[in-house]
């Protein structure tokens, strides 16, 4: 997105339209009061990045040029996953929290020594992981996770 001022966009492609239109929902030309606010402090401001929240993924707002034109570029990302939205999959908080460091490519020995279980422990909660999600194997409850997650 290039533009001069929150008034005057010179280009704004289609897919920065279609994201712009899912975190700011009612902004259809110009910026949104958050947008034009973050803007406005640009030039005081140390972080050149916005960052805005969405279900599963964040829009990253990040300045790359300033002078005469203002140049935007707009990148949405996946939010990682965190035990907390990982109870979205009916885990309790403590397979939530194995499942967590699953994702993050640790082992169950490794996983009873962070959580300060044994590593049956960790077997019983994988074993419970992956009935719920109908898995075989952790990759396959990863894979769940990550799609059904939106991670």
């Amino acid at each position: 997105m290039v533009f001069s001022s929150p008034e005057n966009i010179l280009v704004r492609t289609r897919t920065a339209d279609e994201l712009l239109n899912r975190y700011l929902p009612g902004v259809h030309s110009g910026f949104s009061s958050t947008l034009a606010g973050w803007l406005a402090n640009l030039a005081r401001a140390v972080d050149h990045e916005l960052t805005l929240d969405g279900v599963s993924h964040v829009l990253v707002i990040r300045l790359a040029a300033q002078n005469p034109l203002f140049v935007l570029i707009l990148s949405e990302r996946r939010k990682p996953a965190t035990p907390e939205n990982l109870r979205r999959f009916d885990l309790t908080p403590r397979e939530a929290e194995v499942m967590n460091l699953v994702m993050q490519g640790k082992t169950n020995w490794e996983i009873g020594q962070i959580l300060e279980l044994s590593q049956r422990t960790v077997e019983k909660h994988m074993e419970h992981i992956l009935g719920k999600f109908g898995a075989e194997n952790r990759t396959t409850a990863m894979r769940i996770a990550m799609d059904g997650g939106g991670f």
